[in-house]
C-alpha cells in the first residue's frame, strides 16, 4: 500500500509542480492588477487635490497682489500699471505654483481680472 502511494506521488509530483508554476503567476497577476489600478486612482486623486490647493492659493495670491498693487500705486481702480505690478508680485511670490500649473501670462491676467471684479463687488 505504501509502495503504491509513493509511486502515485512520484508520478503526479511533476504534474502538480508544473501546474502550480503555471497557475501561481496567473493568480498573482489577477490579484495585483486591481490593486495597481486602485493605487493609480488614489495617486491621480491626490494629484488633483494638490492641483486644486495650488489653484486656490494662486487665486488668494492674486487677490493679495491686487490689494498690494492698488495700495502701492494709490489707485482706486485697476489700471494697466496696477495689473503689471500685481502680475509681477505674483511672479515673485509664487514662481513654483505658476510653473507647476503651467500658467501663462494671459491666464494670470484673466485670474487677476476675475479677482479684481470680485474685490470691487
Amino acid at each position: 500500500m505504501n509502495y503504491l502511494l509513493l509511486q502515485i506521488i512520484d508520478i503526479f509530483q511533476p504534474i502538480v509542480t508544473l501546474s502550480i508554476s503555471i497557475l501561481a503567476p496567473l493568480f498573482f497577476r489577477k490579484i495585483s492588477d486591481p490593486l495597481i489600478r486602485l493605487l493609480q486612482l488614489k495617486e491621480e486623486s491626490k494629484q488633483l487635490e494638490i492641483e486644486n490647493m495650488l489653484r486656490d492659493s494662486l487665486h488668494k495670491a492674486a487677490s493679495n497682489a491686487i490689494k498690494f498693487a492698488i495700495s502701492r500705486l494709490q489707485s482706486d481702480s485697476m489700471t494697466p500699471e496696477t495689473m503689471d505690478l500685481a502680475r509681477e508680485y505674483i511672479h515673485i511670490s509664487n514662481p513654483d505654483t505658476i510653473s507647476q500649473l503651467n500658467i501663462s501670462d494671459q491666464n494670470l491676467t484673466n485670474i487677476l481680472e476675475v479677482q479684481s471684479s470680485s474685490l470691487n463687488q
